[in-house]
This record gives C-alpha cells, sequence and structure tokens, in this order.
C-alpha cells in the first residue's frame, strides 16, 4: 500500500484483517466475532441480561442484524430468551451456562489474536495505540 495511504483505508485494512482472523479462530467454538460480542454484552450487563434494545444499542447494530446473532447464538443453546412479565412486547435474552464457558474460551482466543496482533510493538507502543484509539473513539460518541 501506498505511504501516503489515508489513516480511513489503513484501519479499515486493518479492520477487515482482524475480523477474518478472529472469525478464522472463533470458528472452533462454532462463533463468530458479532456472536461473541453479543454474549460478552449480555454478561457485562449490571444483572447480566439484556433486552433487544438494549442490545441494539449496545452493539451499534440494527434490530434485524442484531436479532440474526440472537437466533443463531440461542440455536446453539448459549443464550436463552423470555419476555418480560410487565411488556410482553419486551424480550429479554441471558448467557446459558454454557455460554457462558464459551464466552470465556472466546475471550482468551481474542486476548491472543491482539498479542499476534499488536506484536510488532513495543510495549509503550501498544499502550500509546490504546489511548489514541479511545481518544478517537471517545471523539466520535453520539
Amino acid at each position: 500500500m501506498h505511504e501516503d495511504a489515508s489513516c480511513i483505508l489503513l484501519i479499515r485494512r486493518l479492520q477487515a484483517h482482524l475480523e477474518k482472523q478472529l472469525n478464522n479462530d472463533l470458528q472452533k467454538l462454532d462463533l463468530t466475532m458479532s456472536q461473541a460480542g453479543g454474549l460478552a454484552a449480555i454478561l457485562e450487563a449490571p444483572d447480566k441480561q439484556l433486552t433487544l434494545k438494549q442490545l441494539e444499542k449496545k452493539m451499534e447494530l440494527s434490530q434485524s442484524v442484531t436479532t440474526g446473532i440472537l437466533s443463531r447464538i440461542e440455536q446453539k443453546g448459549y443464550v436463552k430468551s423470555y419476555g418480560d412479565p410487565n411488556d410482553r412486547r419486551i424480550k429479554i435474552f441471558s448467557v446459558t451456562p454454557i455460554g457462558e464457558k464459551v464466552c470465556d474460551d472466546a475471550r482468551k482466543i481474542i486476548v491472543q489474536t491482539e498479542k499476534q496482533f499488536l506484536s510488532s510493538l513495543a510495549k509503550s507502543e501498544q499502550d500509546d495505540f490504546r489511548i489514541l484509539i479511545k481518544k478517537i473513539l471517545q471523539s466520535i460518541q453520539y
């Protein structure tokens, strides 16, 4: 790639490569990066459950995409869903014990993949990289 390539194009290339690598690495758990992200989002919630709407917002995905992700991990037995007792139109999702185990295994894979990706950077560069990414993300939050 041309050394004057825009940051946007470089970030896009990095993101595409990282997503491909993670999806390949997570395949042994029968998970995709998006599915692992959904599991993690639910587990990180204060009561370890989220509504469909909350998950859409947390994952920054459309309702149809979020529903597809949840449907697939529910079929695998990693999450369960039930209606809100106060409003049957609201669907709540929680992670099953097997889902928690798979999510923990996925986290280990993600950490290992991140180590591999950042291995060409010194520790201080890795720290700086994280700081810069967070700074950019904070500036674009809406």
